[in-house]
């Protein structure tokens, strides 16, 4: 079954702990329509806007053509966020390159493997977890992060939160939305080809 993706889960929950008065904390996916359940879950655990970007043209995305895609997005739709946020994978797919490569497409600092998120003054202070050495930095505004880690025990919403989700909408947005062609989305668009499996 489609399922909120523990990496992003933890991700949106650490974004949620450090919001503050004025502060929304706007979620997307890019997947079929069945990720909208993924997306309520978000809106139920807290968070203030939902966007599922889905259309049949990105089926068989590889990371660059996905990058591609949340990028358009990013810069359609939400440009000047204090930060983009992401968890350090998919559970799917495995890569763990998504958020890099948005960075680069975006041409902004990314931080992987964040435990620890602060604000400070008109930015940030990380703390990174690369397992034999951990780091402390200052995130400049609108930079890439990425959480490494995962709650075992996952995060369940309050009824209030159930409640307010019911009526709250999860916008739907395809590529015409987002300005890209059927060429640069999609299997069609993807940088990489898997010829075969074994």
């Amino acid at each position: 079954p489609s399922i909120l993706n523990p990496y992003d889960e933890y991700a949106l929950t650490k974004m949620l702990e450090m919001r503050s008065e004025g502060d929304e904390v706007i979620v997307f996916t890019m997947g079929p329509p069945q990720a909208r359940d993924a997306m309520v879950k978000c809106l139920e655990l807290g968070a203030d806007e939902a966007y599922l970007i889905t259309d049949r043209a990105f089926a068989g995305a590889d990371v660059w053509a996905t990058a591609r895609a949340l990028t358009a997005f990013i810069l359609k739709f939400v440009p000047d966020a204090d930060l983009y946020v992401f968890g350090r994978q998919a559970i799917d797919g495995d890569t763990g390159q998504v958020p890099y490569e948005v960075a680069a497409q975006l041409g902004v600092q990314q931080f992987a493997y964040t435990e620890g998120l602060t604000r400070d003054g008109d930015g940030f202070i990380a703390v990174q977890d690369y397992g034999d050495t951990r780091r402390t930095c200052r995130v400049p505004r609108g930079s890439v992060v990425s959480f490494g880690a995962v709650d075992p025990n996952g995060s369940l919403p309050t009824i209030s939160g159930y409640l307010r989700a019911r009526g709250m909408e999860v916008r739907e947005v395809d590529r015409v939305a987002i300005g890209l062609g059927v060429y640069s989305v999609g299997l069609k668009g993807s940088m990489t080809k898997i010829v075969s499996t074994r």
